[in-house]
């Protein structure tokens, strides 16, 4: 509704967008809800009660339905953004912001995908890369004092979702540089951060 806001000593002017996708077809064949968001990279508080906010907002979208009418189906609802967060405390907890999705029902899909154990592409620990892709890669897994204690990445860039109309299929980090010449460690990427993209199932 608004352009950006600054609340709770955020250092910068924060947005939520979203869109409602319609699957091909008739209006009947089901719709999906898309938000995506770039939280405060500087206060805890703001990126706290930020999230709060957008599952509040998302809630009472989902209430109101997609813009085409109750005849679109809602499959489900799917959440990304740079959240400037990791999902878990070094000691296993829950953070505030993850907690905030998880506790209305969002699920991780770098999380989900991993534990059934498919691992086979390339997953760094950290999504954040500072313009240094050849460090981050070099990282690779779950280091051993942490896995045991529920982490399995320390992703700031996540694909959350919910909705019985959903079933997640694929997640991948993409670590290419995509048109660029040279090694891997040579390509210039576009941004400081690693691409995440996640592949559902609509039904």
């Amino acid at each position: 509704r608004d352009g950006g806001s600054k609340f709770w000593c955020s250092a910068c002017s924060r947005i939520a967008t979203y869109t409602w996708l319609r699957l091909r077809g008739d209006e009947s064949s089901g719709c999906v809800l898309v938000l995506n968001t770039h939280l405060d990279h500087m206060s805890a508080e703001a990126r706290a009660l930020g999230a709060r906010l957008i599952v509040q907002r998302v809630a009472e979208l989902e209430e109101r339905g997609p813009p085409v009418g109750p005849q679109c189906r809602h499959l489900g609802t799917i959440v990304t953004g740079d959240f400037n967060c990791f999902q878990r405390e070094q000691d296993g907890r829950c953070g505030q912001v993850f907690g905030a999705f998880t506790g209305a029902g969002f699920e991780d899909a770098c999380t989900s995908f991993w534990s059934k154990g498919e691992q086979g592409n390339v997953c760094p620990f950290s999504s954040f890369h500072d313009f240094r892709p050849s460090d981050a890669l070099a990282q690779q897994g779950v280091p051993p004092h942490l896995e045991g204690r529920g982490i399995v990445h320390a992703h700031i860039d996540w694909i959350l979702w919910r909705g019985p109309g959903l079933k997640l299929k694929d997640f991948k980090v993409v670590t290419e540089a995509p048109g660029s010449a040279g090694s891997p460690q040579d390509r210039v990427p576009p941004s400081d951060h690693f691409p995440v993209v996640a592949r559902f199932e609509l039904g």
